[in-house]
């Protein structure tokens, strides 16, 4: 996040996302993020906040632990959005 909001990416509009909101809203004040970036909810059992949180994305980067969870939800986030 402190490369993305860095002043070599003026033109990048960027948001973060996850499951859990208030976790998310701490990580933002936590990092310093700008008020203008965007908390995007998305959580893998829920198909409708996938395709909501992801529609206008060009790129995810997905940054979630190393266990089974993300392989599956990468998968799905993949599909969800057309991504192959």
């Amino acid at each position: 996040m402190r490369y993305l909001q860095s002043k070599q990416f003026p033109n990048i509009t960027w948001a973060i996302s996850g499951r859990n909101e208030s976790k998310l809203k701490a990580l933002k004040d936590d990092m310093n993020v700008a008020a203008d970036v965007p908390i995007m909810i998305a959580d893998t059992s829920d198909q409708d906040s996938l395709q909501t949180a992801f529609a206008q994305a060009k790129i995810v980067l997905n940054c979630t632990g190393h266990n089974e969870e993300p392989r599956r939800s990468r998968l799905h986030t993949r599909l969800i959005c057309n991504i192959y």
